[in-house]
């Protein structure tokens, strides 16, 4: 099975390591400028892709593959 790291795009890791570091997915989404609907469209594509069922669960995959800190 091929690392979760060389499918992670340089905008989820850092959605997913703001997200890690305890900041909203509100103040990511404005400070990167993304409209509200397309961030939950984003994050919805992210959990889908990494097959988990929450962002906690996004976050935690993330953290153990190493792929953020």
């Amino acid at each position: 099975m091929k690392s979760i790291e060389i499918l992670v795009t340089p905008n989820e890791k850092t959605i997913v390591s703001r997200l890690a570091d305890g900041e909203t997915a509100d103040k990511i989404r404005q400070e990167l400028d993304i409209p509200q609907g397309t961030f939950a469209i984003q994050l919805k594509a992210m959990r889908e892709k990494y097959d988990v069922k929450n962002t906690t669960e996004l976050v935690v995959l993330f953290l153990r593959g190493n792929i953020i800190k």
